[in-house]
């Protein structure tokens, strides 16, 4: 074929460092529009953008030329750099370390917008950890919920569940993890003011404007 034809859908959710309530009435409409204008400059579509103060989902047109992870990656490095240039008193704001990726069926994309879409009325009766590890039980995802302290999407979470069903596996499960989590670092590096990260030069965000 000479052509690429794709059509991936993700449901992407991920949280504050810690789930600190960060992402407050002042700075929340203009970092969805700048998370879906970082999805369009590497190629994607952002078809839903919402959250709450601790958390945000997107639902993604996923573009062909980026893994999950790097679509993951450039948004929350590029994000949280362009808050803390925007706005100096938010400069202690940062996403935490993992996330959630969830494949979509087209045929489900409505579903999980409007899922996406009422988020505030969802969260008046389950906490962002009752709705995370519900969606790692939907989607088959192993969960030890007695250990998974107070960040509950750091690298390889879940993973911990394994090594009480083997002992001999408890030192490689600590060894991947502690992997996991230097990786991490040395591909997440702290956003410096006025730098363009991972080669993504993101938009300007004005005004009001809406996620495409």
């Amino acid at each position: 074929m000479a052509h690429t034809a794709t059509n991936v859908l993700i449901h992407f959710i991920f949280s504050t460092r810690q789930r600190a309530p960060m992402i407050t009435s002042e700075i929340e409409a203009d970092l969805h529009s700048y998370l879906g204008g970082i999805v369009r400059e590497i190629g994607g579509v952002a078809l839903c953008i919402n959250g709450i103060a601790d958390h945000v989902h997107l639902l993604v047109r996923m573009p062909s030329t980026h893994s999950s992870a790097d679509v993951i990656r450039l948004v929350k490095a590029n994000s949280s750099r362009w808050v803390h240039e925007r706005w100096p008193q938010f400069k202690n704001f940062a996403w935490q370390a993992g996330y959630g990726a969830f494949s979509v069926s087209e045929s489900a994309a409505e579903p999980v917008r409007q899922y996406i879409l009422q988020q505030r009325q969802h969260h008046s009766k389950r906490s962002f950890q009752e709705e995370f590890v519900v969606l790692l039980k939907r989607n088959h995802i192993t969960v030890d919920e007695s250990t998974s302290g107070p960040e509950p999407l750091t690298p390889l979470w879940g993973f911990q569940s394994y090594p009480n069903s083997n002992p001999r596996l408890a030192p490689w499960a600590l060894l991947l993890r502690r992997f996991a989590a230097s990786q991490h670092r040395r591909s997440h590096p702290i956003p410096q003011p006025g730098s363009y990260l991972l080669g993504v030069k993101t938009p300007r965000v004005k005004g009001k404007a809406g996620p495409p």
